[in-house]
């Protein structure tokens, strides 16, 4: 087994408690069963939510320069 491969196993063994065979049992069981078109790939759909930050202090945030001097109280003109 090559070492990144171990690591990433043993990080997965210790976030779900398993023994090292049942981990590595389920990594070769999903693994295989995705070469062979067997397993269902599934992907959690997240979503970022906007949040209100309130109103913005002065100056436009698309113009990099102009919002580092605000931040900086320096005058930008």
């Amino acid at each position: 087994m090559d070492d990144d491969l171990a690591v990433r196993l043993e990080d997965y063994r210790r976030r779900f408690g398993e023994s090292f065979k049942r981990a590595l049992n389920h990594a070769l069981r999903v693994g295989l069963g995705q070469l062979e078109g067997e397993a269902e790939v599934t992907h959690e759909i997240r979503r970022t939510e906007p949040l209100p930050l309130g109103r913005r202090i002065g100056g436009s945030i698309d113009n990099v320069a102009e919002a580092l001097a605000i931040a900086e109280n320096e005058d930008f003109r």
